[in-house]
Parts: C-alpha cells; structure tokens; sequence
C-alpha cells in the first residue's frame, strides 16, 4: 500500500484514501525524504537535477520542448523508465512504478550518480559567497 503526494491546481472530489493533492508541494524537501521511492515528472531539466541530487528514481512522463531528452536520459542511465503519453495505460503505468519501486538497479544507479553530482571540492554555498563577493570586489564584473 503506498501514499501518493500529488502537485494538482484544480480540486478534485473525490480521491483515493492514499492520495493527497495540493498546489504547491516543496519538491526538494519531499525528494530528501528517504521514504520516496518514486517521483513521477514531466522529466523537466530542473525537476531531473533534483531527483538525481537526492536520490530518487523518476518515472518520466515527458510533454514538450527538453523533457522527451530527459526522459530518455534518465532510462539510458538505468535511474528510471520514461513513458510516453500516446502509448501510456494504466497497466503501462502500474507496472512501470512496479519495477521501478522493486528492482534495486534503479535505486542503486541514482544513488551512485547522486553521490558523482556532490563530490565536488567546495561545498556550493562557499563557491556562492565566493562568486558574491567577486563580484563586489570586481563592482560588478
């Protein structure tokens, strides 16, 4: 049995006992929690780099413009399945989230892909403040 947290403008009446929806969601902080297991998205560049930074297999579902790249991306890395909307079924969709949630692979390639995108030499917060205060020295660079 699992809790679907779902991003939604428009109310819906009735839902699921396991589905809640609401606006606005703070995405990072529901991708750091270690009890995600899946995010479903568009596969939007920004939304990519986040599930990735945190660990979290994507199950994309591209509409336009990057995210079909994406999508494919994150497929050929092994950290998610991308489905496209002409060919999706509840069945396609069921089973997708199936595998993605019960086989390990998906789970250990964002994990050690995740742990490539936070090896850096500085923490990003002191190569802001770095670049901050070039820029003040430099008045404006």
């Amino acid at each position: 049995d699992q809790k679907v947290i779902w991003k939604y403008e428009e109310k819906i009446k009735k839902l699921p006992d396991n589905v809640m929806r609401a606006k606005w969601l703070p995405q990072q902080s529901l991708l750091a929690h270690p009890n995600v297991l899946v995010f479903i998205s568009h596969a939007g560049l920004l939304s990519t780099q986040e599930a990735i930074y945190h660990g979290t297999p994507v199950q994309a579902l591209p509409i336009f413009a990057d995210q079909p790249r994406n999508g494919e991306m994150l497929n050929n890395a092994g950290i998610g399945l991308n489905l496209l909307w002409e060919d999706l079924t509840v069945d396609l969709l069921v089973n997708s989230l199936y595998e993605i949630i019960h086989n390990n692979k998906y789970q250990d390639s964002v994990n050690r892909i995740s742990a490539t995108m936070k090896d850096q030499p500085e923490h990003p917060l002191d190569r802001a403040v770095f670049w901050t205060e070039y820029v003040i020295r430099h008045k404006g660079a």
